[in-house]
């Protein structure tokens, strides 16, 4: 269940039983056991996985998932979150961060977590997805029933790589968000993109022109500047990014806010954590197990945090107003990058200049958090507190209180209470008259009417998902992020003995002894 591999099993039941000649069994024991467990499994993982959603859902009604299967019920791809997931999306709607990975799972099959930030600046899961392609097709499908399934509206901002498929897909099913492509990603092709002299001469200077340039215009000089510079102007790839400057450059995109993210590696943090967790051995009812606990450990840190808010109040490093109430405010490590701008401040000289040589700095449109420009000139003419538009609500103490309605939970509470009016109402039928029996049908017909009404528009809990009476296990899926196939021993001995017979001498061109 906590996924100890089963040679360190044996030796903690040795440690528990007070030697290993009182386990009663051997470790290939164990190696079978699992064996016969895979064996027993074979072919009932489709139907399982379903079961699992099932039984979740029915455990919680705001549970909400949707599987889709080929013509053999093959499972083909799947959509799932779960209550607290779609309640936290309520509260930090604004920025998705979207990355795929793989060996996840035995068939291959890529899991597609959408995650987000909370108001601690942790990481948190709003839904989770499993595709057998990263197609377009793919993607629009994985992101309608996102939208379907959340009690939010519309997110603003949805960071990921580069990939083409991503690119062509969310113009379609997030036509009013803006797509930001990760920073990181495509700083770390410059090494590979460029020539490495160049790129060691440059480098630095490409670095201040990215992330120091405050303005479009600012940017576009400097760059055209330092590409002239480095005599790097027939390079394609650095002409198409600086095509694309609009979806990853910081001047062009820091008016949005992004949670002061530019990079997706958060999302690769998050795989990193949750591949503690699940292996590439996992079943798909293994992994829901296995994802589970690492979502439970996820949500745990995340309590910690809050019940950290409630009984620890910062030490201020200085006396100063907006630090005493801010400090009220701001959760904890807020609160601590808050301070860090108010003191850098006192290192500011205002001045008044023209419109034209203003800051524009754009953090507190990007991170939400105000910088030592506004803080300084606040200062300047003695503003005693912070006033409430630079106060944003998702980075407070307080943002995830309120009633969050669950409409798809309403709706199954008043189809449960439909039920149970209309079985009491046959339980009075049968002990009265008939013409008693007449009236009490009538009304049975127009409570199911309403239900029927109420769950016409198709977004019920029982119709969040494909109703079947199996589903299969998926077929093997090769993703492009699975990397090459691992040749054995004696095809790695072949490919070099004819690596050196067809060795050739650079001088006479005749293949060498």
């Amino acid at each position: 269940m906590v996924n100890i591999p089963q040679h360190q099993q044996f030796s903690l039941l040795g440690v528990q039983s007070g030697g290993i000649e009182n386990i009663g069994c051997t470790q290939r024991d164990l190696y079978n056991h699992a064996r016969d467990i895979r064996a027993d499994l074979k072919e009932h993982d489709g139907e399982m996985f379903y079961e699992y959603l099932k039984l979740e859902q029915g455990n919680n009604p705001s549970f909400t998932f949707q599987i889709e299967a080929d013509e053999e019920q093959k499972i083909t791809r799947c959509f799932w979150s779960d209550a607290r997931s779609r309640r936290a999306y309520k509260f930090f709607d604004d920025v998705v961060i979207f990355d795929t990975t793989y060996n996840t799972n035995r068939y291959g099959l890529i899991f597609a977590p959408i995650m987000g930030v909370n108001n601690h600046g942790q990481t948190i899961v709003f839904a989770c997805g499993f595709l057998n392609h990263e197609s377009v097709d793919d993607f629009v499908w994985l992101f309608n029933q996102f939208l379907e399934s959340m009690l939010g509206g519309a997110l603003k901002m949805i960071i990921t790589d580069q990939d083409p498929a991503m690119t062509k897909a969310f113009p379609i099913v997030l036509p009013n968000t803006f797509h930001r492509y990760c920073s990181w990603y495509i700083l770390m092709k410059f090494s590979e993109k460029i020539d490495a002299t160049k790129y060691s001469i440059y480098k630095s200077e490409f670095s201040a022109c990215i992330w120091k340039s405050e303005t479009p215009e600012e940017f576009d000089l400097q760059w055209e500047s330092l590409i002239k510079k480095s005599r790097l102007e027939g390079n394609k790839w650095l002409q198409d990014q600086y095509e694309l400057r609009s979806r990853w450059i910081p001047a062009y995109v820091n008016h949005i806010f992004s949670a002061d993210m530019s990079s997706s590696q958060r999302a690769e943090s998050g795989h990193a954590f949750f591949k503690k967790f699940v292996s590439k051995n996992n079943s798909l009812v293994d992994f829901m197990i296995q994802f589970g606990r690492g979502l439970v450990r996820q949500r745990h840190e995340e309590l910690m945090a809050d019940h950290k808010d409630l009984i620890e109040k910062p030490k201020l490093r200085i006396n100063h107003d907006f630090l005493e109430q801010m400090v009220d405010i701001y959760t904890n490590e807020m609160y601590f990058k808050f301070e860090a701008e108010v003191c850098d401040s006192f290192n500011y000289k205002l001045q008044f200049v023209r419109a034209t040589q203003q800051a524009n700095c754009k953090k507190f449109e990007s991170a939400g958090i105000v910088c030592t420009h506004i803080i300084s000139y606040l200062m300047k003419f003695d503003a005693e507190i912070l006033p409430d538009k630079y106060i944003l609500r998702r980075w407070t103490k307080s943002a995830k209180s309120g009633i969050v309605v669950d409409d798809k939970e309403t709706r199954k509470m008043f189809t449960n209470g439909v039920r149970i009016i209309n079985e009491q109402i046959d339980q009075f039928i049968s002990s009265h008259m008939v013409s008693g029996r007449t009236v009490a049908k009538s009304f049975i017909e127009k409570n199911n009417q309403m239900s029927s009404n109420l769950m016409d528009d198709g977004t019920s809990v029982e119709d969040s998902c494909t109703f079947q009476n199996s589903f299969n296990e998926p077929d093997q899926v090769r993703a492009k992020g699975c990397g090459k196939r691992l040749k054995g021993g004696k095809e790695k001995a072949m490919a070099r003995a004819k690596n050196k017979k067809d060795r050739r001498c650079h001088g006479c061109g005749k293949v060498g002894q």
